[in-house]
């Protein structure tokens, strides 16, 4: 609920989008990485933040302040073009997230994660496909609608099938086909 009189653009550095509900628990929308950029539906709109930014790792950030935000679309409305794309791109992978939750159950909801992590941070290892980002497993119940111990019990199952492997809390994607598979509305 901040005022939103600046947009961030992630220079390095991971950045978490959440929030919260009255009892505390966390809805994680997403990791932002190098380039992304974020904060600006307040710039747009002029309501207060509806979200909150939290660094999962150091993070370094240059700020556009609303008023050279508003002249730059003015200047370059290619750019708002561009602009209008990510938020399309971002209202697409939202209304994803809430079919997921309306029509998966929790292992098919963090399968998906899983695998979207993956396309997203995935490095590619002689083991399989190694998320590049370290998640703690209450932030992947966040991501999925789910609790920590459910979170748990789900990764070591797939872990004891060999779908995955679980090194500290780096998650390595052995067999994403048969992730897929798992995911079954």
């Amino acid at each position: 609920d901040d005022p939103g009189t600046s947009l961030f653009v992630l220079k390095s550095g991971r950045i978490k989008i959440s929030t919260f509900s009255s009892e505390g628990k966390e809805a994680i929308f997403t990791v932002l990485g190098p380039g992304d950029v974020f904060g600006e539906l307040a710039l747009l709109d002029g309501a207060p933040r509806s979200a909150a930014a939290t660094a999962l790792e150091l993070s370094r950030l240059l700020t556009l302040d609303r008023a050279a935000f508003t002249a730059f679309l003015r200047e370059q409305p290619d750019a708002a073009l561009l602009l209008l794309g990510d938020l399309t791109a971002r209202v697409r992978r939202l209304s994803a997230q809430v079919e997921d939750l309306m029509f998966l159950d929790i292992p098919g909801r963090l399968a998906r994660t899983l695998l979207r992590l993956g396309e997203q941070y995935g490095r590619p290892t002689a083991r399989g496909v190694e998320i590049d980002l370290q998640l703690t497993q209450t932030e992947l119940g966040g991501m999925v609608g789910a609790t920590r111990v459910s979170v748990n019990r789900l990764l070591h199952w797939f872990a004891e099938r060999e779908l995955i492997t679980l090194d500290d809390r780096r998650i390595v994607l052995v067999r994403p086909d048969a992730l897929r598979a798992r995911i079954v509305g």
